[in-house]
């Protein structure tokens, strides 16, 4: 198939998922497209929780041994619920949809 019958791909979304999935259509040489609803790039200060099913990509994209180095290593995560009452334990399967 030739560059001009590829079709594109359109992404709805500059996040995480949607930045990954043009760095690998980019690697791929499939064209691409992003559209972002925001105009600017603001820091949220916050933080991503990346789970083991992501790392395979990561070490295809290449970038695994930088991530680890950079990374932190989570050994546990507490959740709590603010109430009128004050701060409470929040049970894992309420976190879940």
């Amino acid at each position: 198939m030739s560059s001009e019958d590829k079709p594109t791909v359109l992404i709805v979304g500059a996040g995480l998922g949607g930045l990954m999935l043009a760095a690998l259509l980019e690697k791929s040489g499939v064209p691409y497209t992003v559209f972002e609803r925001a105009t600017t790039v603001k820091p949220l200060g916050s933080a991503m929780v990346i789970g083991p099913t992501l790392l395979p990509l990561f070490q295809q994209m290449g970038f695994y041994d930088e991530f680890v180095t950079i990374g932190k290593y989570l050994a546990g995560i507490s959740d709590y619920k603010e109430t009128p009452q004050g701060l409470h334990p929040l049970p894992i399967m309420d976190m879940i949809p």
